[in-house]
């Protein structure tokens, strides 16, 4: 492990540093100095990088590197010097940090010593080049000295990192509808309250990554029946109570958060409005020809379930997807045509004319990204750009959905 410390210009008193219950250092001035002692035995460190100011240097440096070389005489350590002044001192620090951490490396940083507003400056540069370097930051080290004392306490302030990571991770759920990064922060928590009695207590609200995780998976893939077989285990899920816990404040806020998010969903009384919700949901997250799939998809299995048929049935939605097509067209029905289609075509041909040439666009959209807009026409595809800027599909939708459910039927004959 790499360890990253600063030294600044204060007169560091000797004392032994610990941490909690442990055996205590030997005395010492500098808290890099305990860090490699009590290290040793479980995680030991590989090479010092000290942070320094040419005033911290001519203070502190000799003394240090005298006391390093005679307790630890194989160790590598560094010296980085910087410049207080430096008005882009954050850019030379982290092209340092860059230059250092190698692929796979596991690095420690210690707060203790040096300017405060350079050693918090060290984790946001830190955790932007663990993106890059691979690497992987273990511990966040702050020695608390306090003067009347002969052993201080060492405290761990790596879990305030998990803000970050859970800010993160709650945004992209949020602005792209990802929910990788939430599912590996769950699973890490599992694994540490695994060890612990409150595994019981904590199980419950585990399983909301699982459920959420495969809810994505199969909006990612569009798979209407998987969605609305999953719903009800996503109600399920976050109905669950978290534990008032202070170290669990991030998965609370983040229930409440997708209770708000998913509310569409949660709410959904029948296929019109899990159809919206999807449309919703891929227009929120710029996936355009998912939403325009889902448009037309609904169209055809609302009429299935106004007409009584399974909707689920391939023949069924070929039969049904041929009438809207050739409505769109602007076609008439063949003779082989039977009961569902020609009612089904009778309920379209209520709609207004406007309504069957926006249909029409939003048919030839959705077959100019499937070719990746290399069609010999795509004269309707670019139509719609106005209809959706004028923020006019969704309504359009929500009209037709509705207008398709009430379909006429109860006294038509079934062939």
């Amino acid at each position: 492990m790499k360890l990253f410390s600063f030294v600044g210009t204060g007169d560091y008193q000797e004392t032994s540093y610990s941490f909690d219950g442990t055996t205590p250092s030997k005395p010492t001035r500098y808290m890099p100095v305990a860090l490699i002692e009590l290290l040793a035995a479980h995680e030991p460190v590989k090479e010092l990088i000290l942070m320094v100011t040419p005033q911290a240097k001519a203070t502190h440096l000799n003394n240090l590197e005298t006391e390093l070389s005679q307790r630890f005489p194989n160790l590598p350590f560094q010296v980085i010097e910087y410049h207080y002044a430096d008005s882009q001192i954050e850019w030379t620090l982290f092209e340092k940090w860059m230059s250092i951490l190698e692929k796979e490396d596991t690095f420690a940083i210690d707060l203790t010593h040096g300017m405060r507003s350079l050693s918090i400056l060290s984790v946001p540069i830190s955790q932007f080049s663990t993106l890059f370097a691979e690497a992987n930051m273990t511990h966040l080290f702050y020695g608390n000295f306090q003067p009347h004392a002969s052993v201080n306490l060492i405290i761990d302030l790596q879990n305030v990192l998990l803000v970050e990571e859970w800010t993160y991770a709650i945004r992209q759920f949020l602005e792209t509808g990802q929910s990788n990064a939430l599912k590996r922060l769950t699973d890490r928590a599992r694994q540490t309250y695994a060890m612990t009695s409150e595994t019981r207590t904590l199980f419950p609200f585990m399983q909301i990554a699982d459920v959420l995780d495969q809810f994505v998976t199969y909006l990612n893939l569009n798979r209407y029946q998987l969605i609305v077989q999953h719903i009800s285990k996503l109600k399920k899920a976050l109905n669950v109570e978290v534990p008032k816990d202070a170290r669990l404040l991030p998965y609370r806020l983040l229930v409440e958060q997708l209770r708000e998010d998913l509310a569409q969903f949660i709410n959904a009384q029948n296929d019109v409005d899990i159809h919206i919700a999807l449309y919703d949901w891929y227009m929120k997250h710029n996936r355009i020809l998912q939403a325009i799939t889902v448009w037309r998809e609904s169209i055809v299995t609302v009429a299935a379930r106004s007409l009584g048929i399974d909707p689920y049935v391939q023949e069924v939605r070929k039969k049904l997807d041929r009438t809207l097509t050739a409505y769109t067209k602007g076609y008439e029905l063949g003779e082989g045509a039977g009961r569902d289609e020609n009612l089904f075509f009778a309920s379209l041909h209520q709609l207004s004319s406007s309504c069957r040439d926006n249909l029409a666009h939003i048919q030839e959209k959705r077959n100019d990204m499937n070719h990746m807009g290399l069609r010999e026409s795509s004269s309707g595809a670019n139509k719609l750009l106005s209809l959706q800027q004028q923020s006019n599909i969704r309504e359009l939708h929500i009209e037709v959905l509705r207008h398709i459910a009430r379909m006429e039927v109860e006294h038509a004959p079934h062939t």
